[in-house]
């Protein structure tokens, strides 16, 4: 069996081209992994993970969009509004068997949820068969799933009707 437990710090300033605006974000990583070995041919692992981010959290070019009926378009833009932090945390169930044909499957599950309202499940299988000494081939499905951000909206029924305001397809369900 193996233990892994990884810490990672990051500080990041975020601007715009052509403008004075910046701002600073840091950032924290905590993960721990376990994996073990069931037989000479398969594995299994599960990894927890989790991270804190502080500071200026969105993009500064990316804009939501808000009904307004003096608009051409019955609607304008305005820069987007994000909470100044974020913390998520995430596990992962994996498995790995090794075919008698130097082959492999992979099975993934992982969780994922966060403290802006996002939940989100990923289901991956993976098959690696090698081809001769030069060539691999590989298929992988993969489905993935997430609820959207409490405060996403593709249009808002105005401005700032909210203290945080987001349109970003990331965000999204």
């Amino acid at each position: 069996s193996k233990v892994n437990f990884t810490y990672a710090r990051g500080w990041d300033e975020v601007g715009m081209v052509g403008n004075d605006f910046e701002e600073d974000v840091e950032r924290q990583i905590f993960k721990l992994g376990f994996s073990q070995v069931l037989t000479k041919n398969s594995l299994m692992g599960v990894d927890f993970e989790t991270i804190t981010d502080e500071g200026y959290l969105n993009n500064p070019y990316r804009q939501y969009r808000f009904e307004d009926d003096t608009a051409a378009a019955n609607y304008d833009y305005a820069v987007e509004v994000y909470p100044e932090s974020r913390t998520s945390t995430a596990v992962a169930l994996r498995g790995l068997y090794y075919l008698p044909y130097r082959a492999s499957l992979k099975a993934e599950y992982r969780y994922f949820t966060d403290s802006w309202g996002v939940d989100a499940n990923t289901y991956e299988l993976l098959y690696v068969h090698p081809i001769g000494r030069q060539w691999t081939l590989e298929a992988r499905l993969r489905y993935y799933q997430q609820t959207q951000a409490d405060f996403y909206k593709d249009i808002f029924s105005g401005l700032w009707v909210n203290s945080f305001l987001a349109r970003d397809k990331e965000l999204s369900t």
